[in-house]
């Protein structure tokens, strides 16, 4: 009988693997997750009471005379002890381990322990995941040389999918004579900044990947198709254009979700997780259509990446352009219309051969709207007079370069002599799409609605 929060495992041909990559729902998706957060005195912290929480036992804490009881506390799958090689026999017991840990510190502000937060795939059984976890702590143990404890622990309700592992690891490496130096390569910051100037450490990142290799390699043996990731959207999507995977591409087009946690605000969080889910899902499944299309991949690859302000070698990936100046959901947001417009260029069935080859002019009008767009899709959801002004102008704005665009091309058809146009351009549903000429089928995409600031 399962454990409480326990589901039955699924079987590889149980997963949806039947269902198209972008219609997956997260049921159905393994989700990455990996927090490192540390422990120290000055924040009232203690190894013991931290390892006693997660372990769900009795311990007392030998350095203030505080006793920790957990024991009668549900949710626990397993737990076990990690080690380096040559640790002494001590380390075992896990009362003697972390009281050994608190004594190794001497300073009122030290930190005494170092925790690593990862979701858990709940497609594999038990004892699959059991599996993931020893390996992932014993490579974690040989990297850095600390003493380390997992406990696994079940969703908060039955049937839950948030299987989860806290990784508890000392701040000293463990040698035989016992606790010595700190683990520094997990606490240094690095001079080096990312795209976004921020300041980040390798070792961090080392350890992100290390989380998602082990847990894709543990799926791929259990015979499931899911995957993780642990980078960002934007680097999912560079990746994916560098490879051509124009499916890939597509889907890493979404919004990130938030935590939602506990306490006090989750159900808002919820609530705005749910919005969130529907807009990602309701634009991905009108890219599926449009992946059906005879679509050219390497056109798309070239003029996503341009508009994007991608560059199609990582080494050279520089943000230019109105889009790639603007917010990251900006470019979320934009990449749809830049999908439909692509589709359009690109199927045979939509307009005529000079509607691909679209001069100076009516570019530099498609690039304007695209900003305008971006602009208005970046304006707070909140109500407020100026705001409302610039939303109204803006729309404004776009109405006019649309009808600009329409004049534009229905004079390139005359120059062509031909009866027919070129491609429309996807506007939004507010809007009538652009056509001119016989009638084309419609390639609009739905606009993303902005994700609603805390407190709506």
């Amino acid at each position: 009988m399962p454990a409480q929060g326990d589901e039955a495992p699924l079987t590889p041909t149980a997963e949806a693997k039947d269902f198209p990559l972008l219609f997956r729902s997260a049921k159905w998706m393994a989700i990455y997750r990996c927090e490192v957060k540390t422990f120290s005195r000055s924040a009232g912290h203690s190894a013991v009471a931290k390892a006693a929480y997660r372990a769900r036992d009795n311990l007392l804490d030998e350095s203030t005379g505080l006793r920790y009881d957990y024991s009668k506390r549900p949710g626990l799958a397993h737990s076990e002890i990690l080690l380096p090689k040559n640790s002494p026999a001590w380390a075992k017991d896990q009362s003697t381990l972390w009281n050994q840990v608190e004594k190794a510190e001497k300073r009122k502000n030290s930190t005494v322990a170092r925790e690593f937060l990862i979701a858990l795939p709940h497609e594999l059984s038990p004892e699959q995941r059991i599996e993931l976890c020893r390996d992932l702590g014993s490579k974690l143990v040989e990297r850095f040389g600390f003493a380390l404890q997992f406990n696994i622990h079940l969703p908060d309700k039955p049937g839950g999918l948030n299987h989860h592992v806290h990784m508890l690891a000392s701040t000293r490496m463990l040698e035989a004579e016992g606790f010595t130096d700190k683990t520094r390569d997990l606490d240094e910051i690095a001079k080096a900044k990312d795209e976004d100037g921020k300041r980040f450490n390798p070792a961090i990142l080392e350890v992100r990947k290390l989380v998602a290799d082990i847990t894709n390699e543990h799926l791929a043996h259990a015979g499931f198709s899911a995957r993780v990731d642990h980078r960002s959207l934007l680097d999912q999507q560079q990746a994916a254009a560098d490879a051509g995977d124009l499916k890939a591409l597509v889907h890493a087009n979404r919004q990130p979700t938030i935590k939602e946690g506990h306490g006090a605000g989750s159900e808002h969080r919820k609530a705005v997780n749910v919005q969130i889910r529907a807009e990602n899902f309701q634009q991905q499944r009108e890219f599926i259509d449009l992946l059906k299309a005879e679509i050219n991949p390497i056109e798309i690859k070239k003029e996503a990446l341009a508009m994007l302000g991608l560059s199609a070698e990582p080494s050279k990936a520089k943000p230019s352009g109105p889009i790639a100046t603007s917010s990251p959901h900006a470019r979320f947001e934009q990449f749809g219309n830049l999908v439909a417009h692509l589709a359009g260029q690109q199927n045979p069935s939509v307009g005529s051969s000079g509607g691909s080859s679209m001069d100076g002019s009516i570019e530099a009008t498609i690039s304007q709207i695209d900003a305008l767009e971006a602009k208005l899709a970046a304006l707070p959801g909140a109500f407020n007079p100026k705001v409302s002004q610039q939303r109204a102008s803006l729309k404004k704005q776009i109405e006019n370069l649309k009808a600009q665009l329409a004049q534009q091309l229905d004079q390139k058809t005359k120059q062509k002599g031909g009866g027919s146009t070129g491609p429309t351009f996807p506007s939004r549903p507010a809007a009538a799409p652009v056509a001119t000429g016989p009638p084309v089928p419609a390639m609009s995409l739905p606009p993303p609605t902005p994700m609603k600031p805390r407190g709506w």
